[in-house]
């Protein structure tokens, strides 16, 4: 009896399954024939990694970059946002949204961090293996609260980061060389910047400046919905069906589509600021269609194709 439990329960959970998606297709239709524009442009962000994606051997340029590792999973979580989207699982897309948009502009300020202090000192760009290694000594840091106070933080930084090299196989020349050059990248003032004062440093990378209130509205905007605040309680309170199952909600819909709309142009803007081959992709494939076809203009990714500000070196 035991045995035949277990193996029907698979097919109980499958059953299951294909309930909850009838349900989520019935929100999809109704988002569909509510907000026409809109459903056209998450279907065209899902098409466009088609157009701007590099092809053959071309990936091994982009894969030792922050953003470019990025642009690589962003074509597996743009098709899921959009489902989320259009299904009414407005929640878990504002948290997606937020680490997207969290992760672009980290990108730049981590990526300019790095590769600056690496240039000056080799004369060459890193791999990504170096880039990860700082990325984990970074968040470490973050973790015990080094960052946030700058009281003796240079020296807490060296300190461990001498504790962590000391463990490496490196000669003890070599030691004394990573060693300096992990401690200025890491006491980058930069670095323990919050989201809302990296997006005013992207200033000096991005064409942004006209732009900054709507993309510190957009982070306020997605840190509100993420979390557990008076929000999520005063939606329960006036649509209690979110409780039970997803549901089509016309002015949550709008503010999420809004929120995933300016965090995609702002990753688009990224990549053009990042890689000059998918800038002139974006340029000849994308905007003169998009401007034809919708209502709302990718007006970041516009501006740093116009402007050129400030592109970053050549992978």
């Amino acid at each position: 009896m035991e045995g035949n439990k277990r193996k029907d329960f698979p097919d109980t959970l499958e059953k299951y399954i294909k309930t909850y998606q009838s349900y989520l297709e019935k929100v999809r239709k109704k988002t569909y024939k509510h907000f026409p524009e809109e459903t056209n442009m998450i279907v065209e962000f899902i098409n466009n990694w088609i157009d701007i994606v590099p092809v053959g051997k071309e990936w091994e340029k982009y894969i030792h970059s922050l953003p470019g590792v990025l642009f690589f999973c962003l074509w597996k979580m743009s098709n899921w946002i959009g489902y989320e989207i259009l299904s009414g699982k407005y929640f878990e897309a504002f948290r997606n949204c937020r680490f997207v948009f969290e992760a672009s502009i980290l990108s730049v300020i981590m990526e300019d961090a790095i590769e600056s202090r690496i240039y000056e000192k080799w004369k060459s760009l890193s791999a990504f293996d170096l880039k990860c290694e700082i990325f984990r000594l970074w968040e470490e840091l973050r973790d015990k609260g080094v960052y946030k106070r700058k009281e003796n933080r240079k020296k807490k930084i060296r300190r461990f980061v001498e504790e962590y090299i000391s463990k490496s196989n490196l000669l003890e020349e070599k030691k004394k060389e990573y060693l300096e050059v992990y401690c200025s990248i890491l006491c980058n003032e930069r670095l323990g910047y919050t989201t809302p004062k990296m997006i005013e440093e992207c200033k000096r990378f991005l064409p942004i400046e006209e732009k900054e209130q709507l993309l510190k509205g957009t982070w306020k905007i997605l840190n509100k919905y993420a979390h557990f605040t008076y929000i999520f309680c005063d939606i329960v309170l006036d649509n209690p069906e979110f409780v039970f199952i997803e549901t089509m909600n016309a002015d949550i819909f709008k503010k999420c589509f809004r929120a995933y709309f300016t965090t995609i142009d702002l990753f688009y803007c990224v990549l053009c600021w990042r890689f000059p081959k998918v800038k002139e992709r974006i340029k000849d494939k994308i905007i003169s269609w998009w401007n034809k076809n919708f209502s709302l203009h990718l007006e970041l990714t516009e501006r740093v194709i116009k402007s050129g500000k400030n592109e970053a070196r050549n992978s």
